[in-house]
């Protein structure tokens, strides 16, 4: 009899154990989510463009600009949403705004995607959107903050 109660609790000590490291291990992916999922923006070439903001996308059309840029229009992604610029009171691009941006050119599924990581406009005012050490959106963070009550 104390065989069969030393070997259940065993047991129960083993699958106990077993849950506990994998919650552990569901843990420890879950926390390095975001960083993983900006690697591709972190590895890809750089670029700086200096140009004149010649379209501004909707927020639901990815956020993004055109720039005219050596006769050449160049779409750009990840301006992040309107409240991240407000709480840092920058003006978010107008057509018509002479900008120099800095971007990474990122494959995603064959196709390049132009990310901007900051841009600066002509009186110096300038605005980082992408974390330099991890490619991460600065603006994922600041989400995260209390807002008391506001969007």
């Amino acid at each position: 009899m104390k065989t069969v109660l030393s070997m259940l609790l065993t047991a129960v000590l083993i699958v106990s154990m077993a849950t506990l490291a994998a919650a552990d291990g569901k843990r420890n992916r879950s926390q390095n989510v975001v960083p993983q999922a900006c690697a591709p923006v972190l590895s890809a070439p750089s670029f700086i463009v200096e140009g004149t903001v010649t379209a501004v996308s909707s927020p639901d059309a990815r956020n993004g600009i055109t720039v005219l840029a050596n006769d050449a229009a160049i779409a750009f992604y990840g301006l992040g949403p309107a409240r991240y610029w407000d709480t840092l009171g920058i003006d978010r691009p107008e057509v018509g705004d002479f900008v120099t941006i800095e971007a990474k050119a990122v494959t995603v599924n064959e196709a390049v995607m132009n990310i901007i990581v900051s841009l600066a406009y002509e009186d110096g005012t300038s605005i980082q959107l992408r974390d330099q050490a991890t490619g991460c959106a600065l603006w994922r963070e600041f989400s995260r903050a209390p807002r008391n009550g506001s969007n």
